[in-house]
């Protein structure tokens, strides 16, 4: 939990095992990056687009495409549970966590900022809409 160094190696070798099996695309839970149960401290996790394991992460999307659970830091620097698909090298899309529950462990709420919808986008020829959890549930907002 919280060790952004330790996970970028666990993402690099289950990225490359599933490319040895012949994967198209390697998909990685929500908040891969970081761990899930980090209360108030989850904010020094935060990844920008700039930040050198983001960067890391787009340089292994050139070997497979990934789409990899993180805690976003915008731009404004508001704080997200995010996943991106990256693709050699390049965000191909955000998306930012709509439903943020609110009780018991998932206080996401008081630590997250909430995504403004869920966006359908063209990728290798198909049409896709990422969901995180929660949203999930409200498969209308697509």
């Amino acid at each position: 939990m919280g060790d952004l160094e330790a996970n970028l190696e666990k993402v690099r070798a289950f990225q490359l095992r599933a490319k040895k099996k012949g994967a198209d695309l390697v998909i990685f839970p929500e908040l891969t990056m970081s761990g899930y149960t980090l209360g108030d401290e989850i904010g020094k996790y935060a990844l920008s687009k700039s930040h050198p394991i983001f960067r890391k992460l787009l340089d292994f999307s050139k070997t497979l495409p990934m789409i990899i659970g993180y805690v976003e830091r915008s731009p404004r620097g508001r704080i997200y549970n995010a996943a991106a698909l990256l693709d050699s090298g390049e965000i191909v899309h955000i998306h930012r966590k709509v439903y943020l529950p609110n009780y018991g462990l998932w206080e996401e709420q008081k630590r997250f900022s909430r995504g403004r919808r869920i966006g359908v986008f063209s990728y290798k020829g198909f049409r896709f809409a990422m969901f995180i959890c929660n949203d999930f549930w409200y498969p209308s907002m697509v």
